[in-house]
């Protein structure tokens, strides 16, 4: 299981459903970690702290991940998204802080590239959380 630092930009699923900080879509920096609650709390700027769970975040896969995938749908996705994929990868492997904020923010461009270079926190950290014994825990 890796471990998430906080400074580690993290993009809020649009897809999320139940999302009181109305924030789904936008990009954030993780702040503060409890792993074992499901808790991830994302700041999106001047006081403005979201509670996540490892599910409801989306993070950029390695590098090589999203460079390889670009390949493999080559001749399924348009050549803006096959591009973009390419320097998503390229910025990803920089690992500058300020590099990963501007990946995540392309990754936002199309729904094949949003597939092809994000995974949830979740998957990334190999968490299998059962929500019912998470929720046993914290009673």
């Amino acid at each position: 299981m890796e471990n998430v630092p906080n400074g580690t930009y993290a993009m809020v699923n649009p897809q999320v459903e139940n999302d009181p900080a109305k924030r789904q879509g936008m990009v954030g920096m993780i702040v503060d970690t409890n792993i074992d609650n499901d808790d991830i709390w994302v700041s999106f700027g001047k006081s403005e702290v979201g509670l996540y769970s490892t599910n409801a975040l989306m993070v950029l896969q390695k590098p090589d991940i999203i460079s390889q995938n670009a390949m493999d749908k080559r001749f399924e996705i348009s050549g803006a998204d096959f591009k973009q994929l390419m320097e998503i990868s390229l910025l990803q492997a920089d690992r500058r802080p300020e590099n990963a904020k501007t990946a995540l923010e392309m990754a936002r461009s199309s729904e094949a590239v949003m597939q092809n270079s994000l995974t949830t926190l979740q998957d990334k950290l190999g968490l299998e959380l059962n929500y019912e014994m998470a929720a046993g825990r914290r009673r």
